[in-house]
């Protein structure tokens, strides 16, 4: 979106791009990492008791603790699988637009993603509801699609030998999946350049808040 706004006049290439992206692939990588490592952590606090529960116990009142564990353990994951998401949404655009260190990122994610929960919170509702729309949208469009290249391939069976079927059902598998990279790929492209808009109105949010907390002292 930088990109876009500074060189509107100025026609660039996807290489230039994608080079230009090159230097923030580990440090990216590292972010979700970290992220999804905690999360881990998370989880193995949270299931290890209702394992145990269930392994060791001999009961009927510890198969019950168990079960309510375990529901309370799928609700807080839920809860922290949200809370991290947005972490790392805003700590990769952190690391990128602010040119911050991978630690530095996380932490002012953190602190992002706290002052501005209520509304972070409503773009990841609104990236999911998305998400789920448009993952119905594109097995609609490919169930379609591979309905007619079936009807074809049938069509070609009928008449023709086996190995050219086999040939057609290789091509249009590649067709299949060539759909759905393109789709899933500009998709994908527009979730990103969404999350970079509810950053930069998140930074303004806390930003304006902090003042007007500041100014009221």
């Amino acid at each position: 979106i930088d990109n876009i706004e500074e060189d509107r006049h100025h026609k660039k290439r996807f290489k230039e791009y994608f080079q230009k992206g090159i230097p923030y692939i580990w440090p990216l990588f590292c972010v979700d990492f970290i992220i999804t490592a905690v999360m881990f952590v998370i989880l193995s606090i949270l299931f290890t008791p209702v394992l145990l529960s269930f392994i060791y116990g001999h009961s009927t009142a510890l198969y019950i603790i168990g079960g309510i564990m375990a529901m309370v353990g799928l609700i807080l994951t839920l809860l922290f699988t949200i809370y991290l998401g947005i972490v790392q949404k805003y700590a990769s655009r952190i690391l990128i637009l602010e040119k911050n260190n991978i630690v530095d990122s996380i932490k002012q994610g953190l602190k992002l993603t706290r002052f501005q929960f209520e509304n972070s919170l409503i773009a990841m509702l609104i990236n999911i509801g998305l998400g789920l729309g448009f993952s119905f949208a594109l097995l609609v469009i490919l169930s379609i699609i591979g309905l007619v290249l079936f009807g074809i391939g049938y069509a070609i069976f009928m008449v023709a030998n086996f190995a050219l079927v086999i040939i057609y059902a290789v091509l249009a598998t590649l067709v299949l999946i060539g759909i759905y990279i393109i789709i899933g790929g500009i998709f994908s492209t527009f979730i990103g350049a969404y999350w970079t808009l509810v950053y930069r109105a998140a930074t303004y949010l806390a930003s304006k808040k902090l003042k007007e907390k500041h100014g009221s002292k």
